[in-house]
């Protein structure tokens, strides 16, 4: 539990890129069932904040989960994500515009 509790706290770095890397670890931790309530809480931030690489850490680990039912919730928060290549890797919809940025 230490790590996810370091990757909460890192989850929160201005970097774009550290935050998709926490994560992903979040992510992989919740789909292990390893996380608790706060690391769903922390995901579900870290996808209303819209970043490109966030989203596309998180819908890695959901398209690789051997196990995605615990990752359902956060497949839909994904679904309708401004960058395609995330709608792409978790299933959803093709159809938004796709936005480049790392924010």
């Amino acid at each position: 539990m230490g790590d996810v509790a370091s990757l909460s706290i890192v989850a929160t770095d201005q970097s774009p890129l550290v935050r998709a890397e926490a994560a992903y670890g979040l992510a992989r931790a919740a789909a292990e069932g390893v996380g608790d309530l706060r690391v769903t809480a922390t995901l579900r931030r870290l996808i209303a904040d819209r970043g490109r690489a966030t989203g596309i850490a998180v819908a890695q680990v959901i398209a690789e989960a051997a196990d995605a039912a615990a990752l359902l919730e956060l497949r839909g928060l994904l679904a309708d994500h401004p960058s395609a290549e995330v709608r792409r890797l978790v299933g959803g919809s093709d159809d938004a515009d796709d936005e480049d940025g790392e924010g």
